[in-house]
């Protein structure tokens, strides 16, 4: 097993996945948004129970979350963030082309 990513990576690559915005998902682990803003850009990283805590939460392992070479996240492992109807969208949007992408993300007004 190699490490192939940062901690920053993957906290930004699980938050991104997160439907909430930055100061939901502070809320939800009792931090401030400035915590999360921290973790995002690197200037700090979650500590000890804090790491078990964003795993937990979103239904992945320490280990992924520290950068390690295991799989992704998958959506179905994280049944406290999407509920059916929103994996269903987001397994439908992973899954069409750019241009489908792109539409729908400026129906839905996202930049």
């Amino acid at each position: 097993m190699a490490k192939v990513k940062t901690n920053k990576e993957r906290l930004n690559q699980l938050f991104d996945m997160d439907p909430r915005n930055d100061s939901a998902i502070a809320d939800s682990l009792d931090v401030s948004k400035q915590t999360i803003s921290a973790w995002r850009n690197g200037t700090r990283s979650p500590k000890g129970t804090m790491l078990e805590e964003i795993a937990l939460k979103y239904g992945t392992s320490v280990s992924w979350l520290m950068g390690w070479d295991l799989p992704d996240p998958d959506i179905d492992t994280a049944p406290v963030l999407l509920k059916e109807d929103e994996k269903a969208v987001l397994l439908a949007y992973r899954s069409a082309e750019n241009g489908i992408k792109m539409a729908v993300r400026k129906l839905l007004d996202i930049e």
